[in-house]
């Protein structure tokens, strides 16, 4: 689309508030715990923290890698408007609250087996106790291939995807089923 004149830092923000008039009127929180990866996936994740945090909402933002580009542009906004972000720590998930995860963590663009603290991330997610817990994967859970359907080990097992601008056909077959949760 930013060939189409749109900037795709603006389609991030659109992205950000769309997905969170879903989760604002289809999920019932006391706080949201968003996982932002590296790319345009953890951008929309950090676009999201944003307006969870205009909207007065308990958000935890927990950046998993060095974001550059529009991402790191999205991360001094956030920054400005009082929302800093965490570093991965279990503590953060140990409340009884009910929380909303949010998995920004890889989209569409994965080309590789997940390695590292985005590999380990995926692993704790995957192995909380999920009372009190929905997981909401942004476009398709990290780890699964958007047009195979392949899903590399760990592969975030969401509850609900939130799919952006069009349908990620590697939700609908395969092992994608398993992993994508209600879409």
């Amino acid at each position: 689309l930013e060939k189409e004149g749109i900037p795709n830092l603006l389609l991030m923000m659109r992205a950000g508030f769309n997905i969170y008039q879903i989760i604002k009127n289809k999920f019932i929180y006391d706080e949201i715990i968003i996982l932002a990866g590296p790319g345009n996936n953890g951008g929309d994740a950090i676009a999201l923290a944003i307006q969870a945090k205009l909207n007065n909402d308990n958000v935890i933002l927990i950046s998993l890698k060095k974001h550059k580009n529009n991402s790191k542009k999205l991360l001094v906004l956030a920054n400005s408007i009082g929302l800093s972000e965490q570093k991965m720590k279990s503590k953060l998930f140990k409340s009884k609250k009910k929380k909303l995860i949010i998995d920004g963590i890889l989209g569409i663009g994965i080309s590789r087996k997940p390695s590292g603290i985005i590999l380990k991330s995926m692993k704790f997610i995957n192995n909380l106790d999920r009372k009190n817990i929905n997981i909401v994967s942004i476009d398709l859970p990290s780890g699964l291939h958007p047009d195979t359907s392949v899903a590399y080990p760990e592969t975030i097992s969401a509850d609900n995807t939130i799919m952006c601008l069009t349908r990620k056909q590697g939700c609908y077959t395969g092992e994608g089923v398993k992993y994508s949760g209600n879409l």
